[in-house]
């Protein structure tokens, strides 16, 4: 069964500052994703536990894409997009401002 993928407006942002063919990889790995919500490693901390973050390897710069698998709804929220140095910052503040679950 294929989970719905819903991005948030920080993941909307930041997948249209990618160039195109970035976006293509990312539109892969968010297939994957909704095949095998599992995937990746999950996140730990006072926030993003119950998040995942799974590596786009063909994306200079040590790309990440933070989710969370919503079982009861059959959703992958998609958080955030981008570089690993920054990536959980923004995704972090992110959740705490929106009080996303």
């Amino acid at each position: 069964m294929k989970y719905d993928a819903k991005p948030t407006p920080l993941f909307r942002r930041q997948f249209k500052k990618l160039h195109k063919n970035e976006q293509k990889i990312v539109a892969q790995v968010i297939e994957h994703i909704r095949e095998n919500p599992i995937s990746g490693e999950p996140l730990k901390g006072e926030v993003l536990t119950g998040y995942r973050s799974i590596e786009i390897d063909n994306i200079p710069g040590n790309f990440r894409l933070i989710f969370r698998a919503v079982n009861a709804e059959v959703t992958i929220r998609l958080i955030a997009v981008g570089p690993h140095r920054t990536i959980y910052e923004e995704a972090t503040r992110y959740v705490r401002e929106t009080g996303l679950k």
